[in-house]
């Protein structure tokens, strides 16, 4: 017995410092590439950048909410802050424009002086939930009170740094205490997309990371044997996680039902299961419901406006929606190969690809990585394992949809049609690990070779960890500079 113990005790010790390791690497890797790319990204190229900037702004000067003007919803921005996302909102976009982005062009606008007199900026995605948003524009605001005065660039700036700053900490949190999947999580929030949104303004940065700890935390509990005991840390992680989801983006609520699959034996009993259950609801209420509510009071007098071809095509979704899994199909056999490529990293506004063998190549070395993760997975349930598909396949089907009824109309013109467009791959980062939970079976315990077959990998992911970034940064430089 006193021998097994030790056994147990040296490889649980050696598993936490291994993990810390891989941890630390991914914040080393993640906050210097992360940089290079801040620095040599010209503004807004990241997609919807320029529209996310406007919510920063708002929220910098404490407007929480959208702003109503002549019915019109938009928020109030320094004339300074207008002229920039007018100017530059769509600047860089396009393979076929000459344009580039040079140190001279950077000082030009970091020398830019800042405005005081507001002007009213029209735009729909003012009622977007503001809380992806918090933490970048109370650190403007906080930057004014202490220091000065921002101009437009200096703002992208600080606001992509802090974002930066939450996604490297809160996935290097989540790497150190996941229970599974740990090469895995490594990689794929290293992938040039992943990375390219967690260094922008997008909400993508807080929406990653709050799906991986999600995860980690799932993971952590359930494989840490039938005689754990949630402690207050895991439940406030958890809550903290799930109100960052209900918070940055709602479609991705699904995923939580995961949750249920921690027996009540991990609670302690009936009443502390009772309680978090309610604690995650708290989080539904403050972070989803509440803000939600105050944007609806907040743009009850502004003119709400749809195409007539988008209610056209709510019209015809209800009167055929039996046709919904033709829908599916046709657009996971249309767009599956580009959703591929966009997940891996498709940077500028998606229209700078990387070769396809470099894609292929990576998309191997993650796919190979989560089978010997699959294989190293304990404790895994084959409820755990369907709740995990259950969520995601919610996600998936309601994406579908509102990409039906909400961008057909926009980028097809027509109505009806079998496919669903508008979806992008870079929507798929944040369930992936969910989806490869289900493939869980523990098979390399049972191998001679696991320990020199895990060493080897773990020096094969770290390789990868610092290509994949490096790639991106010199990939925008070639993009941009050149």
């Amino acid at each position: 017995m006193t021998t097994e113990m030790r056994s147990t005790n040296f490889t649980t010790g050696e598993e936490n410092r291994r993990a810390m390791r891989l941890a630390n690497l991914f914040f080393v890797l993640a906050i210097v590439f992360g940089l290079l790319l801040i620095f040599f990204e010209p503004p807004f190229v990241c997609p919807d950048e320029n529209a996310h900037f406007t919510n920063i702004c708002r929220i910098s000067r404490g407007g929480l909410f959208a702003d109503v003007e002549n019915g019109r919803i938009g928020s109030y921005l320094t004339t300074e802050e207008h002229d920039y996302l007018l100017r530059y909102g769509g600047y860089y976009n396009g393979l076929n424009n000459p344009i580039r982005f040079n140190g001279a062009t950077q000082r030009e606008l970091f020398a830019r002086e800042p405005s005081s007199e507001l002007v009213f900026f029209e735009t729909e995605h003012a009622t977007l939930n503001p809380t992806p948003y918090l933490l970048a524009g109370g650190a403007v605001a906080l930057w004014r009170l202490l220091i000065g005065g921002l101009n437009a660039y200096q703002m992208l700036l600080l606001s992509k740094l802090v974002n930066l700053l939450f996604y490297a900490v809160t996935i290097h949190w989540a790497i150190r205490k996941t229970g599974a999947f740990r090469f895995t999580m490594f990689l794929l929030a290293l992938m040039p997309m992943a990375l390219f949104q967690g260094a922008s303004t997008s909400y993508d940065a807080m929406l990653i990371p709050a799906a991986f700890l999600l995860f980690s935390y799932v993971t952590r509990i359930l494989t840490a044997g039938k005689d754990y005991r949630i402690t207050m840390g895991d439940l406030l992680a958890v809550c903290f996680a799930c109100g960052l989801l209900f918070g940055v983006k709602v479609a991705y609520v699904p995923l939580i039902v995961v949750l249920l699959s921690i027996g009540v034996k991990h609670f302690g009993g009936w009443g502390k299961w009772t309680l978090s259950v309610l604690a995650v609801g708290v989080m539904g209420v403050i972070f989803f419901l509440l803000p939600n509510y105050f944007n609806g009071l907040a743009t009850a007098n502004a003119v709400v406006e749809q195409t007539n071809l988008q209610l056209l095509q709510k019209e015809y979704f209800a009167e055929n929606y039996h046709k919904f899994p033709i829908i599916v199909f046709q657009t996971l056999r249309s767009f599956w190969r580009p959703w591929l490529e966009q997940f891996f990293g498709v940077l500028g506004w998606l229209d700078t690809f990387f070769p396809n063998l470099i894609t292929q190549i990576f998309l191997g070395m993650i796919g190979a990585t989560a089978l010997l993760d699959a294989c190293r997975a304990k404790g895994i349930s084959l409820k755990t394992r369907v709740l995990s598909l259950l969520g995601v396949a919610v996600f998936f089907l309601g994406t579908v949809y509102a990409m039906y009824v909400n961008w057909n109309p926009v980028l097809v013109g027509i109505v009806g049609g079998e496919i669903a467009y508008g979806g992008q791959g870079r929507y798929f980062i944040p369930v992936a690990l969910f989806v490869l939970l289900a493939l869980s079976n523990g098979l390399l315990d049972r191998l001679p070779f696991r320990r020199a077959l895990e060493d080897f990998w773990c020096w094969l992911t770290c390789v990868a960890g610092v290509a994949m970034p490096m790639l991106a940064v010199l990939t925008i430089i070639d993009r941009y500079w050149t």
